[in-house]
């Protein structure tokens, strides 16, 4: 198929490759009561790369969306708010696990959990992060799934971070999530 502005290519992290497919930003609602899981997608986008650049590093023409998906994420929970639709938690990959992502989410009174990359920087303690001393998530000593507390170097609250170790035949993987308390 010949590339368009929804059938292009785009970097897709969960295989840590360029692909050529259609990007899609999804919202789902997952909720549990006595019969069950529920679990319905509240939004939906295509993301359109109407407009192109030249990327230097290649020297070559690449495709981008004039509406970045941190926006559009931010964008689509406040649809939501506003609707009335009722939650607490926020769940996303660490493609948008930025500081304005967080703060946003505090700010609206709602809990996040966020898959966060090894090379983040954080402090351990409030002396540390007030005398600028942060290191990277890979080269702390953080215990495999027992939470701490932690200052990430962009934001100005802390978070909950954790590492979840997981066995997949003979590799093993661990995933860094940062979560932070709604405010009461």
């Amino acid at each position: 198929m010949e590339e368009n502005e929804i059938v292009c290519w785009h970097w897709d992290h969960s295989k840590g490759r360029i692909v050529k497919g259609m990007n899609i930003l999804t919202g789902f609602y997952t909720s549990e009561n006595e019969r069950g899981i529920i679990r319905t997608p509240l939004t939906y986008q295509l993301i359109a790369k109407s407009e192109t650049k030249i990327d230097l590093q290649r020297n070559k023409t690449k495709r981008i969306s004039p509406v970045r998906g941190n926006e559009m994420m931010r964008e689509k929970i406040s649809v939501q708010i506003r609707g009335q639709v009722k939650f607490s938690y926020i769940l996303a990959d660490s493609w948008f696990a930025c500081g304005e992502n967080m703060r946003f989410i505090r700010k609206k009174r709602k809990t996040f959990l966020f898959e966060i990359k090894d090379n983040r920087l954080i402090a351990t303690d409030k002396q540390e992060r007030s005398k600028g001393y942060f290191i990277r998530i890979d080269q702390g000593v953080i215990p495999d799934e027992t939470p701490i507390q932690v200052w990430l170097k962009d934001l100005e609250f802390p978070v909950v971070l954790f590492k979840q170790v997981f066995f997949k035949q003979r590799s093993i993987n661990r995933g860094s999530y940062a979560n932070q308390p709604a405010k009461q």
